[in-house]
Order: C-alpha cells, then sequence, then structure tokens
C-alpha cells in the first residue's frame, strides 16, 4: 500500500484557491505543498483542459521534489519550474510567445535570476516560466535525460546550485546561461544578473494562470518509487522526461 498518497484539493476558481492559502501570487492557478504530497487546484467548469495541464505540472513538483528532497539546500526554481512546464508537454503559445519576443529583443532574464522566486508581476512571470521551460529542454536535447537524472541526484546530496551543475555538466550558472544564450542565437553575456524586462502581455491560450510549489521546510521521505510509480499511474501524460527519469532510478 501507499505510504503516503497524494491529496489533491480542487476549488471551484482561481479566486477561490488564492483566498484559501496563505499569500498567493496573483497569476497562481495551483500549489503543491510537495513535503506533505499535497496538491490544491483552482478550476472552473470553463477550464478543464487547463485543470489537466495544472495536475500534470503540480504532480511533476513532487515527483521533483522526491528526487531532490534534502535537508540542506533547495533546487533552482527554474530547474523545479522547468521540469513541471516541461512535463506538460507543449509550451503554452502565451509563454511561448513571450521567449519568443524576450530573444528577438535580446532581453532575456538571466538564470542566475530565476534561480530564485518568481516575481509577482504577471508578465515576468510569464517569461520566467517559459525561460526555465526552455532552459531544461536545452539540457535534455544538449545532454540527455541521463544526464538530467544525475543532477537531480547529485542536488539530493544538499548541493549547492553551482557545484551541481559543474559536477554533472562541467559548468556553472552563468555558463548555463551563456550556453543556453547561444543555443537561441544570441552572444554569451558576463554573469551578472539582470533585473526583470516588462514582456508584452498577450490573450493566454489556457487559463492564463501558472502552478507553483509552496515554499516551506524540507521534510525528508523514503517513497521515491512509490511517489514516482503514483505520478505515472494518476496521469500518464505527466511528460516523457518524467518517465525516462524514473527508469532512470530503477536501473
Amino acid at each position: 500500500s501507499l505510504e503516503q498518497p497524494v491529496n489533491i484539493y480542487v476549488y471551484a476558481s482561481a479566486q477561490e484557491l488564492k483566498d484559501a492559502v496563505l499569500y498567493p501570487q496573483e497569476w497562481m492557478g495551483g500549489v503543491a505543498y510537495s513535503e506533505y504530497s499535497t496538491i490544491a487546484l483552482g478550476i472552473d467548469t470553463s477550464g478543464l483542459s487547463s485543470g489537466t495541464r495544472l495536475l500534470t505540472h503540480e504532480l511533476a513538483h513532487i515527483v521533483t521534489f522526491q528526487i531532490t528532497n534534502n535537508p540542506y539546500n533547495d533546487i533552482p526554481v527554474w530547474l523545479s519550474e522547468g521540469i513541471s512546464v516541461y512535463a506538460e508537454a507543449d509550451l503554452r503559445l502565451d509563454m511561448a510567445y513571450a521567449l519568443d519576443s524576450a530573444i528577438s529583443k535580446e532581453n532575456l532574464i538571466s538564470v542566475q535570476t530565476i534561480s530564485s522566486n518568481f516575481p509577482a508581476d504577471y508578465n515576468a512571470a510569464l517569461l520566467s516560466y517559459a525561460e526555465s521551460y526552455s532552459i531544461v529542454d536545452f539540457l535534455m536535447h544538449q545532454y540527455g535525460a541521463e544526464k538530467m537524472l544525475q543532477l537531480l541526484n547529485t542536488f539530493k546530496t544538499g548541493s549547492t546550485y553551482d557545484d551541481a551543475l559543474l559536477s554533472t555538466y562541467d559548468f556553472d550558472t552563468a555558463g548555463l546561461d551563456n550556453l543556453w544564450r547561444q543555443s537561441l542565437g544570441l552572444e554569451p553575456r558576463e554573469a551578472v544578473p539582470t533585473s526583470y524586462p516588462t514582456a508584452t502581455p498577450t490573450p493566454s491560450s489556457g487559463s492564463g494562470l501558472f502552478g507553483c510549489q509552496a515554499s516551506s521546510d524540507t521534510t525528508k521521505y523514503s517513497s521515491l518509487n512509490i511517489f514516482v510509480t503514483l505520478g505515472l499511474l494518476l496521469l500518464p501524460g505527466i511528460g516523457e522526461m518524467i518517465r525516462r527519469i524514473y527508469q532512470g532510478s530503477r536501473r
């Protein structure tokens, strides 16, 4: 039997969800309390398709947490959110537009900046999620799923952001920023975190809301394989990367 089943709470709207939690972001549509194996979603009857995307996103947060959980350090926000957006399969059109616009204007937020909490501003948060997806997509296509699993396992030891990247890929956060920019056809830059640019608002093809992971103290569990299996059983579309990570962890 499951040691810790995933508890999923569905509210009738995003507003009802925000009314029910402490310190919500205005753009929040779902949240994972990963250490408590709990998900809360705000889904109205007109947004059931976006609800499936949000559920996938939050389940990926729980899977990632179980792989990396340790009493010393969290993983960078771009990695946590990037994996969750990657698990959704297709990038939302509004996120893709925000990313393309920032690339064309050479106005990307640095990897260093989105290693910490995302901003409250909707447009800056939109770009932060889109960039996180793009960075994870770059790492997956350039270095493969096995390296991604190695990175997550390194974080489980309590490694710092730069040390984990150096141990896995032989570059630190600034090096990742430059290599990722080059993959997008942009020039590298010096490792100086940028401020959040003002993104151009566009109509969303989905709910216009984002899933996220709650910030709280970490608690150690010992049921990684159970949670990975649970995520796959609950939602087979949780993403090819999550399936490959699970398979790698069983070897």
